[in-house]
């Protein structure tokens, strides 16, 4: 019997363009269907279009609004799905009582190996 493998689909929330180009290729490699945006706006709009996103990973400082900003509008609309994973400069402790309903975190500067590992553990759990 074929083992059928799911594919994910992942938004990428960051104001850097190198960011995301380097994200997107890491994960398109891993065969996951990548969708990027560079403004909270934008990845609303691209949540709404796309009703599949298993995953959202966004950077927490951007201009026009945070990282929470994006995740306070997800819950409200989304309460479960998709699961939000931030990535951030912050020490995690410090994150973790202001982010109740986030997955994981991914600090910068971005070690691939351990974003990779944190992607697959957060849409495997």
């Amino acid at each position: 019997m074929k083992n059928i493998q799911k594919t994910y689909q992942i938004l990428l929330v960051d104001d850097e363009q190198d960011i995301l180009s380097m994200l997107e290729v890491v994960l398109r490699a891993k065969k996951y269907i990548v969708h990027s945006s560079m403004s909270i706006s934008e990845a609303l709009n691209i949540l709404e279009q796309n009703k599949d996103i298993s995953l959202v990973i966004s950077d927490i400082q951007m201009p026009g609004g945070t990282g929470l900003d994006l995740l306070k509008k997800i819950r409200a609309k989304y309460p479960v799905k998709p699961k939000v994973v931030f990535l951030t400069g912050f020490a995690k402790t410090s994150l973790d009582d202001a982010c109740e309903g986030v997955s994981g975190y991914i600090e910068k500067p971005i070690d691939i190996k351990a974003f990779i590992q944190t992607v697959e553990d957060v849409l495997k759990g």
